[in-house]
């Protein structure tokens, strides 16, 4: 019963971290270090956490706890909502195959990003895809 709960709670979590009203990449915190974090975050630098907590001067674990505080979800979380809003922008704007789109997003491997996809967006890629192009063609 307990994982039946998880597993339908769960595309609507993570729905929630893919809105865009939550967790802004114009985000004006108290710290100015988690701005300049995020930032880079947010561009395409490919930096990890650790990279980047040596940027703004924090420890790798201090960062970690900052950024779950300030913004109430877990690093690897956010990281996670960034890469999957990537993968779809890619997926609606793009003629790159899925495995390509994978890739540029940052998922070293297929099967998880499609499945992070389906549980964050209720459908696949191809899925997502054809349905844009449907309401394109209306």
């Amino acid at each position: 019963m307990v994982s039946e709960v998880r597993r339908s709670a769960m595309p609507r979590i993570l729905k929630s971290f893919l809105d865009v009203r939550h967790h802004s990449p114009t985000y004006c915190g108290h710290d100015p270090r988690i701005t300049v974090a995020l930032r880079l975050l947010n561009s395409e630098s490919g930096l990890s956490l650790e990279q980047i907590a040596r940027k703004v001067n924090l420890s790798d674990s201090r960062l970690r706890h900052v950024i779950r505080e300030e913004l109430g979800v877990a690093p690897h979380r956010y990281v996670k909502q960034l890469r999957l809003r990537r993968a779809r922008a890619l997926v609606v704007r793009t003629f790159l195959s899925v495995k390509e789109i994978a890739s540029a997003a940052g998922f070293g491997d297929i099967s998880h990003f499609a499945r992070d996809y389906r549980a964050a967006f209720g459908e696949t890629a191809s899925q997502t895809r054809r349905r844009v192009a449907v309401s394109a063609k209306r």
